[in-house]
């Protein structure tokens, strides 16, 4: 799994968290952004998901 996917799935635990924060409180957003990072990554460790990778226009 690439790190840029890694880093990806942490914004998006990151966002649920400062989303839910008033919603329900610190610890259960704290809670609840570790569950959606923990989701997110184990289907990609499972089925070996990456970002594509750019390639340069051939000239």
């Amino acid at each position: 799994m690439s790190t840029t996917l890694l880093l990806v799935f942490e914004l998006i635990g990151a966002v649920v968290c400062i989303a839910l924060w008033r919603l329900v409180g610190e610890s259960a957003a704290v809670i609840g952004g570790a569950v959606t990072v923990i989701v997110l990554r184990l289907p990609a460790a499972h089925f070996h998901w990456s970002l594509p990778k750019a390639e340069p226009d051939p000239e």
